[in-house]
């Protein structure tokens, strides 16, 4: 991460073209604003696009524009490459842009004039391209999918940002980034014990950062006041499952023993305070109702009838 952050920092301020090669979720976007805030250009606008998820049919007038006539209800139009005059146009996903657009971008590129769709005058091309694969580049140009020709003409500096389970070690900052985050629009603030954390670090997160923001987001949504904890018992029922469905002996052993230890010292604490739930919960830092959702999870409960 720090190898791809300086490289980004080193390109902000060329106009080279840049390739962002990483998986989804590791967030290829954000890099690409990062480069374009730390340019000159971070005052012109910075316009993002999924080729991926606009019609063939519209990509192309998106991108370049229309003139008036083109086709039946056509109006004159200015594209994407246009309206991002002196800033930064992201084109993500570019190895799911159709093989016949991807000539044109080519022509674009190397002439750096471009013609509205029905348009026969050539206008200059004045934005920088920050393109993005979340599939490894050289697989994109075996499958056909990316032309050899472009990606050499978009890869003039290419950026590889690694998936998130490379560099585990900054989960416990990316999750106090997600709380902090949500922390206003949930009006919580909770801190997350060591063992949630050694759960989440055992898993392969093949959504990266996005999924784990939705992890917390999740957690957070369902927690009942500031002053709880984030504990292994918190985390989302199906993360729990996929967790311990990969077959990983460790990772389900770790996961039975704090379930265990977290149950073992609810059952000790109850008993310390004469099995008054209220009490209980105040000690152990949980809601009255949050202590009662892990008693019932937990099955705990005393084997006469209790006042609560």
């Amino acid at each position: 991460m720090k190898a791809a952050k300086k490289i980004a920092i080193r390109v902000s301020n060329l106009s080279s073209s840049v390739l962002l090669y990483g998986e989804t979720g590791t967030g290829k976007e954000l890099f690409a604003q990062s480069i374009h805030n730390a340019s000159s250009r971070n005052t012109r606008p910075f316009i993002a696009i999924n080729c991926a998820a606009i019609p063939e049919t519209l990509l192309e007038s998106t991108l370049f524009g229309t003139e008036k006539g083109a086709y039946t209800g056509a109006v004159t139009t200015p594209g994407l490459i246009e309206e991002c005059q002196d800033g930064t146009l992201f084109l993500d996903e570019i190895n799911s842009m159709p093989i016949n657009l991807q000539v044109k971008l080519l022509r674009v590129l190397q002439e750096l004039q471009f013609r509205r769709v029905g348009g026969n005058t050539a206008k200059k091309m004045q934005c920088r391209i920050i393109s993005a694969c979340n599939v490894e580049p050289h697989k994109c140009i075996q499958e056909g999918t990316l032309r050899q020709d472009l990606y050499y003409r978009l890869s003039v500096i290419q950026i590889n940002i690694p998936p998130l389970r490379e560099h585990i070690e900054d989960l416990p900052l990316l999750v106090e980034n997600a709380i902090s985050n949500l922390s206003g629009l949930y009006g919580i603030y909770p801190n997350v014990t060591g063992d949630a954390l050694q759960l989440l670090k055992a898993y392969s997160w093949p959504g990266n950062i996005r999924e784990l923001n939705h992890i917390i987001e999740s957690v957070m949504v369902l927690l009942m006041d500031d002053g709880e904890e984030i504990t292994p018992s918190d985390l989302p029922e199906m993360f729990r499952q996929h967790l311990g469905s990969r077959g990983d002996a460790a990772c389900i052993d770790l996961k039975g023993s704090l379930s265990n230890t977290e149950k073992e010292n609810i059952i000790q604490t109850l008993k310390q305070n004469n099995w008054n739930v209220s009490k209980t919960a105040s000690v152990l830092g949980y809601s009255r109702s949050n202590l009662q959702y892990r008693m019932k999870k937990f099955g705990i409960q005393r084997s006469q009838r209790m006042n609560y």
